[in-house]
């Protein structure tokens, strides 16, 4: 499983539309900095297990999110995350010690490789089919659209095969693999 962050605000994402010729289309938007953060996870067959927020994720939110992966997910569970500092911290360290977090196997992507992850192209996905020119008026209706979004992608399976596809994480662990994952190490694969 991979996973990641998000952020969705309530300022209007333009995106391609149809309109009349001659006719420009308007966007009534809010002008708040109202948003919602995501914390989410997604597997090759097309799960897709979240968290979300009225305010960043922290730490404590993230150890919440390890939890409902667990509550969700049957055995071992191996969890890909970038390297923030939230991933790191001494709380999540402590959760994944004890024995309910010891069924969670956690790596962390090398630097800075937004590419590397698949979740980054459902992150882009949902943006583009349905947060662009959308003018929700509250953050009831902003998360109403993220959960339309993820009921369409659990639909289509087919598409997060072929986010996977897209991303270069078949290659990076292709590399590790035939370079002893411990040439890996100082990408924190163990």
């Amino acid at each position: 499983m991979v996973g990641d962050e998000v952020g969705s605000s309530l300022k209007a994402v333009r995106g391609l539309t149809w309109a009349k010729k001659g006719i420009t289309p308007v966007l009534e938007a809010q002008f708040n900095w109202d948003k919602l953060s995501i914390i989410g996870g997604m597997t090759p067959e097309g799960r897709v297990l979240h968290n979300t927020y009225p305010h960043s994720i922290k730490s404590v939110q993230v150890v919440a999110f390890l939890k409902h992966l667990l509550t969700h997910l049957e055995g071992p569970v191996v969890l890909l995350l970038d390297g923030a500092r939230i991933h790191h911290a001494k709380v999540v360290k402590a959760f994944l010690a004890t024995s309910v977090g010891q069924r969670i196997t956690l790596y962390h992507f090398p630097g800075y490789a937004p590419e590397c992850n698949p979740i980054e192209w459902l992150w882009a996905w949902v943006k583009t089919q349905f947060i662009a020119n959308l003018c929700p008026k509250n953050l009831t209706q902003l998360k109403a659209a993220w959960s339309r979004a993820f009921a369409q992608f659990r639909n289509r399976p087919e598409l997060a095969q072929a986010f996977f596809d897209a991303s270069t994480l078949p290659d990076f662990i292709s590399l590790c693999r035939r370079q002893q994952i411990r040439a890996c190490s100082k990408w924190d694969l163990n």
